[in-house]
């Protein structure tokens, strides 16, 4: 996608999850500016490959083709820069972090896809539960897992209805802010105009 088809994009409102230019998407396009640039595709199964983007299965699981959610790929940009640093995040710890969240009990409550792996959880055996740890943080850390996700913006989980993840302030925002490519920043009010500058996106 070239720069200009870029910026014609930019001028369509941006908001939850109808974003038009994912933060995975962004990142690839950044990688591409760099002299190291990936040659490979973003679907590559290529062990060698250095994109850590194309090695979410051991986050997501094997033969699962998932987009992660932007969120997730901007804090796994700050943690791995390498493949090596990839495979040294612990996901057990990481789906801890996220079961210690305030609202992972509501949510439990509330939704009929994780009272099923509630339950699949508490009667597999530690050793056997990577495939529900993948299964748990595909549901909520890549796009259309489920109808949550979690921000790590906000330490929190977030209907997916409710937040989205601005790229361009690579903050997770209410669903009722959008961002202006006038000012450059997000502004509250979907149908009023920017609060800064006026303008109408």
């Amino acid at each position: 996608m070239s720069n200009e088809e870029i910026s014609d994009d930019d001028e369509l409102q941006n908001t939850g999850a109808s974003a038009i230019i994912t933060e995975i998407e962004q990142l690839n396009l950044n990688e591409e500016e760099e002299k190291d640039k990936c040659d490979c595709s973003t679907r590559s199964s290529d062990v060698s490959c250095e994109n850590i983007f194309n090695h979410m299965d051991y986050f997501f699981g094997e033969n699962e083709k998932c987009t992660v959610h932007p969120c997730f790929a901007r804090w796994l940009t700050k943690k791995a820069k390498n493949l090596d640093e990839l495979q040294t995040i612990d996901r057990y710890a990481l789906l801890q972090r996220i079961k210690r969240n305030f609202n992972y009990r509501e949510m439990c409550l509330d939704d009929e896809e994780f009272q099923e792996w509630t339950v699949e959880w508490k009667s597999t055996a530690k050793y056997e539960r990577m495939p529900l740890i993948q299964s748990f943080l595909r549901m909520l850390l890549s796009e259309g897992g489920s109808t949550f996700y979690y921000s790590f913006c906000r330490n929190d989980i977030i209907e997916e209805d409710c937040g989205w993840h601005c790229i361009e302030c690579r903050r997770c925002k209410d669903w009722r802010e959008w961002h202006c490519k006038k000012c450059n920043k997000c502004t509250y009010g979907a149908s009023s105009p920017c609060q800064r500058c006026g303008h109408k996106g």
